[in-house]
């Protein structure tokens, strides 16, 4: 707990209210494991990318503002998953979809009376949605494999501007040899660092 002097308490000039909550979240302990498994949310990035934060594995470091902006992330989220209730067009929200190699939440699950689809949830900034004419090829890998664990194949990315709530959507095919690429390229990963040997990534 953020402890706040007496003098802070009777002179209300000298209570600095912004800095009390950075210090409180930034106090706050994350629980860290050493994992065995990928977050679905980093599957898209490059394998060199993926192969280094598996392999060096650190607690998270988040400072205060940047827990905001993920809150603010969590809250888009609800906002849109309450929508599609009050729509009456959701399944289901926030449901696991957990493999021994991946693990993830997909945001929803809606229904447009005859086919269902998996709904991904994204926020971005001003600048990146302007320049957004198509679903971003990472968000297309986390979306593809939410569809392929719940063999549901139809999918949908949604994005919000965060600035000015603009929304934008992309319908996105199932491609089961994208996806499987993917998951063949993680196990790889995998199996090198778990066995300590190196590996050599093609560009």
């Amino acid at each position: 707990m953020v402890k706040i002097n007496n003098s802070q308490l009777n002179d209300f000039t000298e209570f600095n209210l912004d800095k009390c909550i950075d210090a409180y979240q930034n106090s706050l302990l994350e629980n860290f494991r050493v994992r065995d498994y990928f977050y679905a949310s980093e599957i898209g990035k490059s394998l060199l990318e993926i192969y280094e934060t598996f392999k060096n594995q650190q607690p998270p470091r988040f400072d205060s503002r940047v827990k905001r902006i993920l809150e603010n992330g969590n809250y888009v989220h609800m906002r849109f998953q309450k929508l599609f209730a009050e729509m009456k067009i959701l399944i289901a929200a926030e449901i696991q979809c957990n493999t021994d190699l991946i693990h993830g939440r997909c945001d929803a699950l809606i229904t447009d009376g005859h086919k269902n689809y998996v709904v991904d949830i994204k926020s971005c900034s001003s600048s990146v949605f302007k320049m957004l004419n198509e679903a971003k090829e990472q968000d297309i890998l986390q979306l593809l494999f939410y569809m392929h664990t719940l063999h549901i194949y139809n999918g949908i990315l949604l994005y919000e501007n965060k600035d000015t709530q603009q929304i934008k959507s992309f319908n996105i095919a199932f491609d089961e040899q994208k996806i499987q690429k993917r998951i063949e390229e993680l196990q790889k990963i995998k199996d090198a660092v778990q066995n300590d040997v190196p590996l050599f990534i093609k560009y």
